[in-house]
């Protein structure tokens, strides 16, 4: 006789019910010792989160330690090495140091607290010491942040012979020592003034200051007795001194040393502002841990006493459950037999056992093999959706791409358009004038002397050498439009590749009597790409070469920021007319301009070196006269030491 799977389940159920009781007893004494080991557990819980808490408190403590000596080293750094030249040629100092490992050790302790409290033991029920924290760590990053600017700001104002003050204090001795000009008094005034100031720090004497420097250049600039270029010197000093005096001025504001009413102001203000808060929720803190220990221990106390209570409650409950449901199978056989017997046992027997458990095996088998099909009719489902899933994908991929090609091929066509019609346009002018000379020399080249000749050659290397120029623009050009140019910056030393231009283009100037001048600066090192920036300097080193006027001067300035360097190439030629300077940037204008000399150009280099520049994080604008000279100014990352600032 073959016995089917659901029939043996049965059996297997009747044999569990016969050890039933067994299992039930085993179940009771399981439910005392989970109810045991979850009083244990929640002792040794609040045992953990108090013993946590008084670390967080030990940790709070350390901290409020490490502030007061951030507070100390920041009133040490301001009474001692602002005062020290050393500070401004090293632009770091010992206390400076300790100050920045304090805070790193501060920032360090604070998040091994923020990962104390994060903890599984103590993540619930410690919201105040989370908001506590957090707002000590954002007033701690702001004073962070304060005290640097006050120590860039700081090393602007400068000390004795360096920064602001430096200069400031070499034009008042350049006016000193000017054998005319301003008399002895007046500018021992405002000398008296101006020491008024940096000792008082009283923005009074600013005012009395400025008043006295404007009286001043009025006198000088009503002074018959000098010469223009006396009257002319004297004046540029003395703004010089004025400006670098209220530079000084701006930045003592800045740091919080001037004084306006009596009330300071300035970073040091923020500064101190942000290092009491700091204590204060430190303190605050440290309240709270307290008034949480003691909590906890109240809190303890009180849910053992409960959870004591409620276990001998819950034992008595279970106690009386359990018998009752250790009784019920026996009760079940005696109404079986009792009704057995009442029928004459004629009826169909009931099996002595308890029907609710086959029939909730049966039930759970049932439901088992429902859920197996139910299991396999999804498994089925989700295979059929991960396939449209997939062709969906692969739809939309498809269709990016078509996109995408579309997008590209419309670009494409529109470089195209442009790149034939500049041909057509450009190309003709030189390739007319190389075949008109050819044609006048092929017709009659005996009658022409040497010279003709040559003035032939010359004018015919000039248009091939234009052609050529235009073409190299015209791929630089499409390249650009189409994204193909790769860009592959890197370090770069800004005086060589200024020097290897210059040296390019020399010949070329010195042709028409111009100099090229330009700076040899400190080393500088710029991040961009070599190919981008040489084609940069190129261009505008030719254009400059091709609009200046004979027996001028082209200037390469450079100028060096924070972040970055700009440059400024500047020629005295002939300009650009304001309703071109409007349109030069232009894509949709294209249009060039004959030299000085009547050379022409492609129309495209200062597309290029903007497309370039902008590549590069720079920026670059021009600033023009007609008829007096142009400026080209562009910016370009600059390399310290602490890595590549861009902006």
């Amino acid at each position: 006789m073959n016995i089917l799977p659901g029939q043996a389940q049965v059996g297997n159920m009747i044999q569990f019910t016969h050890s039933s009781l067994r299992g039930r007893l085993w179940l009771s004494f399981l439910s005392f010792t989970v109810l045991l080991i979850a009083i244990v557990a929640l002792s040794l819980l609040f045992y953990l989160r108090t013993d946590w808490l008084y670390k967080a408190n030990t940790l709070t403590s350390t901290i409020l330690m490490d502030v007061l000596e951030i507070t100390s080293l920041e009133r040490d750094f301001f009474t001692y090495e602002v005062l020290d030249t050393n500070f401004y040629i090293r632009r770091n100092s010992p206390v400076l140091q300790r100050h920045a490992q304090t805070l790193d050790s501060t920032a360090h302790k604070i998040k091994t607290l923020e990962a104390l409290l994060r903890t599984p033991v103590m993540s619930r029920g410690f919201g105040p010491l989370h908001n506590s924290l957090k707002e000590v760590n954002t007033k701690l990053e702001a004073y962070q942040a304060s005290f640097q600017k006050l120590i860039n700001y700081t090393l602007v104002r400068g000390f004795r012979d360096y920064g602001l003050e430096g200069v400031m204090r070499r034009n008042a001795h350049r006016l000193e020592d000017l054998p005319f000009g301003l008399e002895k008094a007046e500018l021992l005034m405002l000398r008296r003034h101006e020491k008024d100031y940096i000792i008082r720090k009283d923005l009074s004497y600013v005012h009395k200051f400025n008043r006295l420097y404007q009286s001043l250049r009025n006198q000088q600039e009503n002074n018959t007795r000098l010469s223009p270029i006396q009257k002319k010197e004297v004046i540029i000093t003395l703004d010089k001194y004025h400006t670098f005096f209220n530079r000084v001025v701006k930045y003592e504001g800045l740091i919080g040393l001037s004084y306006a009413k009596g009330k300071g102001t300035g970073q040091k203000s923020k500064i101190k502002y942000y290092g009491d808060q700091i204590v204060s929720e430190i303190e605050a803190l440290q309240q709270q841990t307290n008034l949480l220990v003691e909590h906890l221990k109240k809190q303890h106390y009180v849910l053992f006493l409960t959870f004591a209570g409620m276990a001998v409650v819950l034992s008595l409950g279970m106690a009386y459950w359990f018998s009752r449901r250790l009784t019920q199978p026996f009760e079940q056989l005696t109404g079986i037999i009792e009704r057995s017997i009442e029928a004459d046992f004629y009826n169909q027997l009931e099996q002595a056992r308890p029907s609710h458990i086959t029939e909730v095996q049966r039930l759970n088998h049932s439901f088992n093999m429902m859920l197996s099909e139910l299991r396999h009719r999804l498994y089925l489902i989700e295979e059929k959706n991960f396939e449209l899933a997939q062709q969906n994908e692969e739809l939309n991929a498809i269709n990016g791409r078509i996109l995408e090609s579309e997008s590209r091929l419309v670009k494409l066509n529109a470089v195209k358009n442009k790149f034939f019609s500049i041909i057509s346009h450009d190309l003709r002018s030189p390739l007319h004038n190389i075949l008109g000379f050819l044609r006048v020399l092929e017709s009659d080249f005996s009658s022409f002397t040497f010279e003709e000749v040559m003035r032939f050659s010359e004018e015919t290397q000039k248009s091939v050498t234009r052609l050529i120029d235009l073409l190299e623009n015209l791929l630089q050009w499409s390249m650009s439009e189409t994204d193909e140019i790769r860009f592959e910056p890197k370090k770069l030393s800004l005086s060589e590749v200024i020097a290897e231009n210059v040296a390019l283009y020399q010949k070329n100037a010195e042709g028409k009597g111009i100099q090229l001048k330009y700076p040899s600066p400190d080393e500088l090192q710029v991040y961009a790409d070599p190919n981008m920036l040489n084609f940069v300097f190129r261009n505008l080193l030719s254009n400059a070469i091709k609009f200046s006027f004979p027996n001028t001067r082209i200037q390469i300035e450079v100028r060096p920021q924070a972040a970055w360097v700009e440059i400024a190439v500047c020629d005295q030629g002939i300009g650009i007319k304001p309703e071109a300077l409007e349109k030069i940037f232009q894509t949709d204008e294209h249009f060039t301009t004959l030299g000085t000399q009547k050379e022409k150009g492609t129309g495209f280099g200062l597309l290029l070196c903007k497309n370039f520049i902008e590549r590069n994080g720079g920026e670059i604008h021009l600033e023009s006269q007609y008829q007096k000279g142009t400026t080209v100014l562009f910016t370009v990352p600059l390399v310290v030491e602490a890595g590549i600032l861009a902006t």
